[in-house]
């Protein structure tokens, strides 16, 4: 019943003339309905119908660049707070540089690689030999600030996520993240908690946002 009692105060609440309480009831109803009639067909207005969902990650300015990189549509949620990166963070994959190193019969390529990779990037794109660099690639070629913006949460691709911190006294849990990958060649599912947002800046007003994670153990089954 509590519906339809919410609606019958709903409906009392139109009445303006106690002498013709149904009259008014009837104006109120009417009115209504006639402007939840426009709503539907507004265009460029907010309204009950087109209102965008909770979770939209359409407030960031939408940037039109080169770099899938920098196109991230996320949302940072929280109060910022500055830190800075420790090269334990750093992790690099380029296939031409890795091919190289395997071709000079290194034994350890994969530590080298990670070494390595990010003097040899820079020196090829802004080294004088570089023809036809975007402005994008040459960005990402020198490198981001070390000082690196933290935040508590973000919105992406249409879901909240939210760290392990700053959900320890909700009820509510959005910490957990599932990855896709490979080990040693075979698909790996990869399960985690949100630890930080980290967004890191490039000359151009260029950002890049990464998950910093805690990830699970998952080889005994449990």
């Amino acid at each position: 019943m509590y519906p339809i009692e919410r609606f019958l105060g709903k409906l009392k609440r139109f009445v303006r003339n106690r002498t013709r309480p149904e009259g008014s009831i009837a104006k109120g109803y009417l009115s209504i309905e006639c402007l939840t009639f426009c709503s539907m067909y507004l265009r460029e207005i907010e309204t009950v119908w087109s209102c965008e969902e909770r979770n939209s990650d359409r407030c960031q300015e939408e940037r039109d660049v080169g770099l899938s990189v920098f196109s991230q549509p996320v949302h940072p949620l929280g109060v910022v707070k500055y830190a800075r990166l420790d090269n334990m963070h750093l992790t690099w994959a380029r296939c031409e540089h890795y091919l190289e190193i395997q071709g000079e019969g290194i034994i350890d390529v994969d530590h080298k690689h990670e070494v390595e990779f990010e003097n040899w990037f820079k020196d090829r794109i802004c080294g004088s030999n570089a023809t036809n660099v975007s402005k994008e690639l040459y960005s990402l070629a020198c490198g981001f600030d070390a000082l690196v913006a933290v935040y508590q949460g973000c919105i992406v691709n249409g879901v909240k996520f939210h760290t392990k911190d700053c959900e320890y006294t909700r009820r509510t849990q959005n910490r957990g993240v599932f990855v896709l990958g490979e080990d040693g060649g075979t698909k790996t599912n990869y399960y985690g908690e949100l630890r930080n947002v980290l967004e890191l800046t490039y000359m151009g007003n260029n950002r890049v946002y990464l998950f910093e994670c805690d990830w699970w153990d998952t080889r005994d089954g449990t």
